[in-house]
């Protein structure tokens, strides 16, 4: 079930920009859930891509995203 449910969100989220509201919540979301099947390249993707996200709207620095000191 949970495998379906992430194919057809990486259909969905696959097409679409970077700028696309709540998309980086939503690709931790995914990432999280790959991983806890076990699917650690495709969590390292969807972690990756959100990260991204983050930093470019937030700062490499933000505590978004861990890295604040």
């Amino acid at each position: 079930m949970v495998g379906s449910l992430l194919d057809m969100l990486d259909e969905v989220i696959d097409g679409l920009k970077d700028d696309r509201l709540l998309l980086d919540l939503v690709l931790t979301c995914m990432g999280s859930m790959y991983s806890a099947s076990g699917k650690l390249e495709d969590s390292l993707l969807a972690y990756k891509r959100s990260l991204e996200i983050v930093e470019r709207e937030y700062g490499p620095l933000s505590a978004l995203n861990g890295s604040a000191g």
